[in-house]
C-alpha cells in the first residue's frame, strides 16, 4: 500500500526486507524498525533499518473530502429505552483519488426517547447523518411479584397491601415496578 487516505495508520502486510551481504548472499527479515510516517496529508519518506543501515521508500497520504454512510445499521426501528447498536454499519471515508473504509468514527445524535433521530457519524472532523425511528414503548402485561405481607384477614378488616410488588412488562423487553394500579375483589 502506498497510498493512504488521512488518519490510515501505516500498513507493512506485502512488504518485504531483503538484507544484502558483501558475500552475495540475500536474507529476508522481519527484524526491522520503521520510521517517517504521520497520518497527516503529504508525501511521507518511510526509513527501514536493520542493524544501523537503512533504505528507505515514499507513500502518499491524500487528505480527507468526505465520509459516507455506505451501509445502514441493521437497527433502524428501536423502542423507547433501546440502546444504539451500529451493527452492520459501514462507514467509508474518500479523497480525492481513494477511499477506504474505517472503524474507529464516532456516533452522536442517539436518545432512547420516541421521535425521529438524526444520527452523526463522525471520523477525522467530516461527519455523515442517517435517520431512525425510536418508538415509544407499549405496556403489554403486569403480574404480583410479590404478595402482600398480610394474607388473612378478620370479617371487617380493610385490605392492606403493604409489601405487594406489581410489575409492568413492556414490548422492549423492559419491566418496572408500578404504583398506578387499582385492586378489586376485596369483601371484607
Amino acid at each position: 500500500k502506498l497510498i493512504y487516505l488521512e488518519g490510515d495508520a501505516f500498513d507493512p502486510a506485502g512488504m518485504v526486507v531483503t538484507l544484502h551481504y558483501d558475500d552475495d548472499r540475500k536474507v529476508c527479515t522481519e527484524d526491522y524498525t520503521i520510521s517517517g510516517y504521520t497520518s497527516t496529508p503529504g508525501t511521507k519518506t518511510i526509513t527501514v533499518e536493520y542493524n544501523n543501515v537503512s533504505a528507505s521508500f515514499e507513500v502518499v497520504v491524500e487528505e480527507l473530502t468526505h465520509i459516507e454512510i455506505t451501509t445502514k445499521p441493521d437497527k433502524l426501528i428501536y423502542l423507547e429505552g433501546d440502546k444504539f447498536d451500529p451493527t452492520g454499519m459501514a462507514v467509508t471515508a474518500y479523497s480525492s483519488s481513494t477511499n477506504g473504509l474505517v472503524l474507529d468514527y464516532t456516533v452522536s445524535g442517539y436518545d432512547s426517547t420516541p421521535g425521529t433521530k438524526t444520527i452523526v457519524v463522525t471520523y477525522m472532523n467530516k461527519t455523515a447523518t442517517f435517520t431512525l425511528e425510536v418508538e415509544k414503548k407499549s405496556f403489554v402485561d403486569f403480574e404480583i411479584t410479590t404478595r402482600p405481607s398480610k394474607l388473612t384477614y378478620l370479617e371487617g378488616d380493610l385490605f392492606d397491601p403493604t409489601g405487594m410488588v406489581v410489575t409492568a412488562y413492556y414490548n422492549n423487553e423492559t419491566n418496572a415496578e408500578v404504583t398506578d394500579y387499582t385492586i378489586s375483589g376485596y369483601d371484607s
